[in-house]
Order: structure tokens, then sequence, then C-alpha cells
């Protein structure tokens, strides 16, 4: 249902998005004073709440640790760390020094090898106790959807068939008029996807879709599609999901590098 209103606002031009209204009546400065109370106050000013792939948040409290891009907009207002993921480099954070980490909708912009880099670098400056937040798509819900034929699942496809979003994402035409095959393939694995590439650099067909499917077991069929992006247009497009996760590959790449608990949440 959520889908359907979000899709029949889109055709007419609207967009909905929610309103944060401020937390039990306060103020953001009220809630952050509350909220972080237990922090001495030399520790806040050092910023020691890191949030990796941050884009364009900003926060007094919190360091962000991204890599510019034309994609994101300007980042050099101080509050960032430059880092390429992908460079697979020690974090420029000391051990044991951070109260909180977070990425949102950043490990399906990266490989498995700068994602499980990421995971032990976070676990080395996370005190024993600390938290370490990830959101990303479930890629689950999106195979489900395919499976069921289900195309308002994938509600963001009336975005992305506008001339604007088309150009900024690199699209080569719009998504509403892709098969539901290649919409499911962008969604983790953008760049073998016919949406993106022309017929002479050799996308995954909607048939080669289907019999990767049914003739592999789950994970590694996704795991074909992900081996077909190219690295190199994954610099270009930053934005592009070149990589899929769910509960269970999270857990078991969290566990490898380190963490002792993993708890799946979610709305509602």
């Amino acid at each position: 249902m959520k889908a359907l209103i979000l899709k029949s606002l889109e055709r007419l031009g609207y967009k909905l998005s929610r309103v944060d209204e401020p937390r039990g009546g306060m103020s953001r400065e009220q809630f952050d004073a509350q909220a972080y109370a237990e922090v001495p106050r030399e520790k806040l000013e050092r910023r020691p709440f890191y949030n990796f792939g941050a884009g364009g948040f900003r926060h007094p409290f919190w360091t962000n640790v991204d890599m510019p891009s034309d994609w994101y907009g300007a980042m050099d207002d101080g509050s960032t760390i430059p880092f390429d993921l992908e460079s697979l480099q020690t974090l420029p954070i000391q051990t044991g020094t951070a109260e909180a980490a977070y990425s949102s909708h950043t490990v399906e912009h990266i490989s498995d090898e700068a994602a499980e880099n990421l995971f032990r670098e976070v676990r080395r400056i996370l005190p024993a106790g600390k938290v370490f937040r990830i959101t990303c798509p479930d890629i689950d819900l999106a195979y489900h959807a395919w499976c069921n034929r289900d195309r308002l699942f994938f509600y963001w496809t009336a975005r992305y068939s506008r001339s604007g979003e088309m150009k900024r994402t690199g699209l080569r035409y719009p998504m509403n008029q892709a098969s539901l095959e290649q919409v499911f393939l962008k969604h983790f694995a953008a760049s073998a996807s016919s949406l993106h590439l022309g017929p002479e650099q050799n996308p995954m067909t909607d048939n080669d879709i289907r019999q990767v499917f049914e003739s592999m077991d789950y994970e590694a069929a996704l795991d074909h599609c992900v081996s077909r992006c190219d690295p190199e247009l994954q610099k270009v497009h930053p934005g592009w999901h070149i990589n899929w996760w769910n509960f269970d590959k999270l857990g078991r790449k969290l566990k490898a590098a380190g963490f002792t608990h993993v708890v799946r949440s979610g709305y509602g």
C-alpha cells in the first residue's frame, strides 16, 4: 500500500517525505544535550562519533568519513575525513577512540573486500561494548519482489524515469520502460545492467539473469551478477549499487571482523 501511494504521488509530481518533529517537544539542541549528556565535553569536541559514507550529513559531534566526489557534492567543510573505502587502507583514527560508528546505504556501493576492511577497521577503533549500526537494502526483499513480479516494490522507478535523474545517474533509458529483470539487477549490480550499458558493453540480458538464478544457488547467482560489475565504472558513478547484502551475509562478515553480538532491526 505504501509503495502504491508513493508511486501515485510521484505520477502527480509530488514527493512524500517525512518531517522529523522535535523529539518529546524538545528542540534539536535540547535533544542533543540530553542524548550526549554522558559523554565528556572535551571528548565531544573531537567528534568521536563516525559516519562512514556520510554524504551530506552534518552534526557537531560527528565526524564524516567519505570520498569527496561530484556525485555527492562538496564535503570540504572540515567535518569530513576524505577516505576511499576501496583503498583497503587503515583508517586515520586511533584504536579504541570512537564512541559509536554508523554507515547508512554505503556497503551496497563497495566491494566485499572494501566492506570487510571497513568492518575490521571499525572494530579496531571501537572500544568493547560500543555500537556499529549499518543500514542497507535487503536483497531478499528485492529478490522476492522480482520472483512475484511485484513491480510496485521498486517504487523508485518513477523518479529515475525523469530526464534530470536519468542524466545524473547515467541511465540509458527510463527505468519505467525497463524489464523487471533489469530493474532487479540494477538494484545490486548496476553496471551489469542494460539500463547503464550499451549492447557493445555486453550487459546481462533478461535471459541471462533468469538462467543464472535458475541454474545456481541463490548466493552464488547474486555473486555472479556482482562479478560482472566494472570497478572502473564505479569510480565514475559511485552512486551505483555493486553489491548485495542481507542479514546473514552482514552477520557472517561482521563476526569475521571481530564483532560478537549482531542484532537485526528495522521499521515496525
